[in-house]
């Protein structure tokens, strides 16, 4: 299973940093940032450049958040096959995508990376 993790500065890059020194070295997670200077454009070859690698594989694309520029470019892909867009990603939702690697269909694992998204966000208060 491939992620392409995509996201406005250089959140991309520093979340794929953060979960290599969690995990270990990843093979199948691609960064993209979208830079103050990149256009629209600029960030749609970039993500054509990478699936054109992948041929048919399944492919998780995880964006910032719904509505920005990394989810707009990521919506035109929706239609490849096994396909699909996760918004609002976290760490610990990169770290279950790692970790599920044996997961071979797409849904499932979507199921399983938003569950473990939710379940690490916690309000803590004193009592």
């Amino acid at each position: 299973m491939n992620t392409i993790i995509i996201a406005h500065g250089s959140i991309a890059a520093s979340a794929v940093q953060s979960l290599e020194m969690i995990v270990g070295k990843t093979n199948n997670f691609i960064a993209i940032d979208l830079l103050p200077d990149d256009t629209p454009e600029q960030l749609h070859q970039k993500v054509k450049e990478y699936l054109s690698l992948l041929d048919e594989e399944p492919v998780l694309f995880m964006v910032d958040f719904i509505g920005g520029t990394p989810f707009q470019v990521c919506a035109q892909y929706l239609s490849r096959p096994n396909t699909r867009c996760i918004s609002g990603f976290n760490l610990p939702m990169l770290i279950h995508a790692a970790m599920s690697q044996n997961i071979d269909d797409i849904d499932d694992l979507v199921a399983n990376v938003l569950q473990a998204g939710m379940s690490n966000i916690k309000v803590f208060a004193p009592d």
